[in-house]
């Protein structure tokens, strides 16, 4: 498979034996979409071996003819994130989670971090990582001042994009999501 992705367009194959006659007729690599196909298996074979690094679940290699160009994009990008890469996307709304230590909502442009369980979806299986999702939202703004300000804790206000509509996504290892969440309101982590 690493053989065949890594042909460059200009690449001719013989099989013969060393010194003896080709057994077979020249092979142009460019003229073959094998060659695309290897590439294409091959970044997702090295994803998913990045991915089973990071759980006890057995992960299966999904049907090609099944993966979509779509799911082999968040695969790939679950696995650049599991490596320490950082994403940035854009965004239109998030609903926020109000804290049971919230303080009043704030007015005007803001920044804000959202931790979500990071998990795999492959091959239509869902697999725990025991890692964390950190999306930082670089300037976000409340929807509704008036829904914010009477929201409780535990209701969800509608947040908007500020001035740019960024955000950057990292992994980070459940020790560091419990020690950011210990650190946000002063309690020692625990395990």
């Amino acid at each position: 498979m690493r053989l065949l992705a890594a042909l460059a367009p200009d690449t001719t194959l013989l099989l013969a034996v060393r010194g003896g006659p080709a057994y077979s007729p020249r092979w142009q690599s460019e003229a073959s979409s094998l060659v695309l196909h290897a590439r294409r298996q091959l970044r997702l074979l090295q994803a998913l071996q990045v991915i089973q690094s990071h759980s006890y679940q057995r992960i299966m290699i999904p049907p090609p003819s099944r993966t979509s160009n779509a799911e082999l994009a968040e695969i790939i990008q679950l696995a650049h994130l599991l490596q320490g890469a950082q994403v940035e996307a854009t965004w239109s709304y998030v609903d926020f989670p109000i804290p049971a230590d919230a303080g009043p909502p704030p007015e005007g442009e803001f920044s804000v971090a959202i931790l979500h369980e990071l998990n795999a979806q492959v091959g239509g299986r869902h697999i725990p990582l025991g890692m964390y999702q950190c999306v930082t939202y670089l300037a976000a703004r409340i929807a509704d001042p008036a829904e914010a300000a009477a929201a409780q804790a535990g209701d969800s206000i509608r947040l908007l994009p500020g001035s740019i509509d960024r955000a950057l996504i990292t992994a980070v290892s459940a020790a560091e999501a419990l020690a950011a969440l210990a650190a946000r309101s002063g309690v020692p982590p625990t395990c």
